[in-house]
């Protein structure tokens, strides 16, 4: 997976997560991902289920999500049409986490008066600039807030 060009200025951070009688415990390696990855198998043999996140570096989505191919044969002719998938998926709760690096059912928050998703491994919402560069419905969410906030703006100055 390719690094993004802020992983150059900045090595990526990474930490494995996994949950013990109850509780998330998380343990930090700084930019050692040798050590991460051993660490992931110790816990694996030991009958865990970990998962390494990065800290502090978000990775974009592989290209089978984002540009999948769809093939359809017209008129005796195969055509190729690239389709980003990360909406359908979205529209269903299935969001990039550029953090965790992984598909995740992100959890709506409880805050009535906004819409915001939250990766429930990580915690990162739908209004961070990554999770909007990857997630075609994070967009969406945020123009319709943002229409629905001018609107109660403009009917409150109506009223005055």
């Amino acid at each position: 997976m390719p690094l993004n060009n802020r992983s150059v200025n900045m090595p990526a951070r990474w930490a494995v997560v996994w949950r013990s009688n109850g509780r998330w415990i998380e343990k930090e390696v700084d930019d050692d991902f040798g050590e991460a990855q051993r660490l992931f198998g110790l816990l694996i043999r030991a009958g865990r289920e970990p998962q390494i996140r990065s800290l502090n570096v978000a990775f974009p989505p592989p290209k089978r999500l984002t540009e999948h191919k769809r093939y359809k044969i017209v008129n005796g002719k195969k055509t190729v049409r690239v389709v980003n998938r990360m909406e359908t998926l979205n529209r269903k709760g299935w969001w990039w986490c550029p953090y965790c690096v992984r598909l995740r059912k992100f959890v709506r928050d409880p805050d009535k008066y906004r819409t915001v998703f939250l990766c429930p491994l990580c915690g990162v919402s739908s209004m961070d600039g990554s999770v909007k560069r990857y997630n075609p419905f994070a967009l969406v969410i945020e123009v319709r807030r943002r229409t629905r906030v001018s609107t109660r703006r403009r009917s409150v100055r109506r009223r005055s």
